[in-house]
């Protein structure tokens, strides 16, 4: 009869409790197995966050930095000792699923009673993922390190080494390790943390409640993988595709302003009468022949475009180089896991990098820029010239805010470049920043169109961008006390209301530059000019720009209120919504006045253009509306384990919606400054004097 043969525990655990237990009188334990010793103290004490939490039950599993099988052959001596007659329960058994395998396996812990596993490579494995899941908002971590022990001490708490990596959670933990960099065996610890301090409050909050012992279950996976070498070609295919597509619209684009260059034709052409817009809403006016037109804003001269390069050095200084700094921090954190807020369902590791796609899909929105900067200055570029004649026909062509837009463009990209190798709340404010200089420069596009351009509108968005950049920095990167984010909520509802404020007063009554004090309205709180002139000679702006002013200054009061009423931060939010929510007001009305004023000279070709770039480009903001507020990756606006809640499988090979994100960005930017190219073509023959101001 063939004898059975004893198998051997590959680990064993030790559990104890006692109710008895004071720091006073202590209970402790020694379990002695071969050469591994370990001692256990009751009321385990831990301290976390500056606090400290007692434990009258513990749970731990014997490191033995000998694996052979003598060790583990050897018995298990246990000796007890304390101060007061004691009772207490003791169990020792063996932990069989110590040794992972490719299977997954559930473990269950507490702040208490710790637990880890160890993992070998096999000989033809050179990484796995790591996949962690729980049913349980409980904040936990997961802690790989190289096979060294003791992996924990007398309280239950993990010793920190040479060679580890960790990351907190909730209901999800992922991320993969190479054999190079952890070593040919590594531990995998699971523990739970005392309270929800790092993880912030779980959106179940009767988990904790009925859960008062803190038990958390989770299954844990670990899944040799091998690098596929042709995954990083998926996002530089799709990034190629739709560069190419760009860069041959923009090519014709380029084509097209070519023919017609300044928007309007030679000054020897033509004369006053052609082209007339005929008004058939005359009766809006008291005093039509009045109403200002563009001719009476086009007198100064035309404002150098290189000059606008001078923006650049805000941009430089304001968020590139900043957020090139971070790359250092970053490396010093590099086993903190927590400390990046990568989709690790979907993140691919090229190279040096973290997030091959979500930085390839980025630059995306530079290479827009780029592009359009290049159409911009492509006489100085390509060495030729088109004489540029102020004439009386048209719209006086402004290229200045284009390449101030177009800047904020390209800063935007290569921020995001930068920042999604690695994203952190630490840059968000300079994410803030460079979005409202571009907001904000496209809104001053619209505005220059028929108003020109002003050197007050370079130090609004200087001023404006600069303001919500250093608000947001100080309320995100900065542990302030209520009163302290109160003071920057209400500088941020200040700052929005007033800045809209000055802007709307600007709207109405600067005067034109082809207009002497005598002709124009008075503006508030200004005394009258005293010059001898008819009444009738006073020209006035459109009445229906009250609308506009009406509808901006609402939208900023909304968005000014909303962070006062909420608890949690929300001026992050309330910017990106003043930001766009302004432009798209400025757009539609400047649309409609169009349509109200100037529909008569729509031929068949402008209609069918401007409707489907409009429609596509307002198609194309709603969905990446829809995927940055419903089908966000990661937000770092909340805790490192509330954030992985959000990852997302790809959706494509090596593309997740944070890239499709990404694209859909540039692809409206796009479209918005195509429609801005656009949209005045129709006023190509129509004189200055019949063009109104709007």
């Amino acid at each position: 009869m063939k004898k059975k043969v004893k198998k051997i525990p590959p680990a064993i655990r030790v559990s104890v409790d006692s109710l008895a237990a004071t720091i006073k009188y202590p209970f402790t334990m020694t379990v002695v197995r071969g050469k591994t010793v370990h001692n256990v103290a009751l009321p385990r004490i831990q301290s976390h966050q500056g606090k400290e939490f007692q434990y009258w039950f513990a749970s731990d599993t014997l490191c033995d930095e000998d694996r052979s099988a003598e060790q583990l052959s050897q018995p298990v001596q246990i000796s007890i000792a304390s101060s007061l007659p004691s009772l207490f329960n003791l169990r020792v058994k063996s932990v069989n699923n110590f040794i992972i395998g490719n299977k997954t396996f559930k473990s269950k812990g507490s702040p208490s009673e710790p637990r880890y596993y160890m993992y070998t490579f096999p000989d033809d494995v050179d990484k796995v993922d790591i996949r962690v899941t729980s049913p349980s908002e409980i904040c936990g971590k997961i802690v790989a390190r190289r096979v060294n022990c003791p992996l924990f001490d007398a309280s239950g708490l993990l010793e920190q080494s040479e060679t580890f990596f960790y990351q907190s959670f909730t209901t999800f933990a992922g991320f993969s390790l190479k054999k190079s960099v952890i070593g040919r065996q590594f531990h995998l610890a699971f523990t739970v943390h005392p309270d929800e301090t790092l993880c912030g409050t779980p959106d179940n909050f009767f988990d904790i409640p009925n859960n008062p012992a803190r038990i958390k279950l989770a299954v844990i996976s670990v899944t040799p993988v091998k690098d596929n070498l042709w995954l990083p070609l998926f996002p530089i295919l799709l990034y190629s595709i739709s560069m190419s597509t760009v860069i041959m619209l923009t090519y014709l684009k380029y084509k097209w302003l070519d023919r017609r260059e300044n928007n309007e034709p030679n000054i020897l052409d033509g004369t006053d009468s052609e082209g007339n817009v005929l008004v058939d809403k005359i009766w809006l006016f008291d005093k039509p022949s009045m109403i200002v037109s563009h001719k009476e804003y086009q007198k100064l001269k035309l404002v150098k475009d290189s000059k606008y390069f001078n923006f650049l050095f805000f941009q430089i200084f304001g968020s590139i180089l900043p957020s090139l700094t971070t790359l250092f921090d970053k490396q010093k954190t590099s086993n903190n896991l927590n400390f990046c807020y990568l989709n690790f369902l979907c993140s691919l590791e090229f190279l040096c990098f973290k997030s091959f796609n979500s930085m390839t899909s980025a630059s995306s929105l530079a290479v827009i820029g780029v592009l359009n900067l290049i159409i911009v200055f492509r006489e100085k570029i390509f060495s030729f010239k088109i004489p540029r004649l102020p004439t009386t026909h048209g719209l006086q062509q402004r290229d200045a805010p284009k390449v101030v837009c177009f800047l904020g463009l390209v800063s935007m990209g290569i921020l995001w470049t930068i920042t999604n190798n690695c994203p952190h709340r630490t840059t968000i404010h300079l994410d803030m920043y460079t979005s409202s200089w571009i907001f904000y420069a496209a809104f001053m596009w619209i505005y220059s169109k028929r108003h020109g351009v002003r050197k007050w509108q370079q130090f609004f968005i200087i001023a404006v961008s600069s303001i919500y950049g250093c608000l947001t920095l100080a309320e995100n990167m900065f542990n302030v006390n209520s009163v302290s984010r109160w003071v920057v909520k209400i500088l941020f509802s200040l700052t929005a209301i007033s800045s809209t404020v000055y802007f709307c007063y600007q709207y109405f009554y600067e005067r034109p530059s082809g207009l002497q004090g005598n002709q124009w309205i008075t503006p508030p709180f200004e005394s009258p000019q005293l010059y001898l002139s008819d009444a009738n000679g006073i020209y006035n702006p459109l009445r229906s720009k009250v609308v506009l002013i009406v509808l901006l200054i609402c939208l900023s009061v909304v968005c000014a209120i909303l962070p006062l009423l909420t608890s949690e931060s929300a001026s992050n939010s309330a910017i990106i919504c003043l930001g766009r929510g302004q432009i798209g007001i400025y757009l539609v009305y400047y649309a409609v006045q169009k349509c109200r004023f100037e529909r008569q000279s729509f031929t068949l070709f402008y209609k069918i253009c401007c409707t489907l770039i409009f429609i596509v480009f307002m198609l194309m903001e709603c969905l990446n509306r829809y995927l940055a507020n419903f089908m966000l990756t990661y937000n770092v606006l909340l805790t490192p384990a509330k954030s992985r809640q959000l990852n997302m499988d790809c959706v494509l090979p090596g593309i997740d919606l944070n890239d499709l994100r990404h694209y859909s960005c540039a692809v409206d930017c796009f479209l918005f400054i195509c429609l801005m190219d656009f949209i005045d073509s129709n006023i190509k023959d129509v004189p200055k004097k019949h063009i109104f101001v709007f």
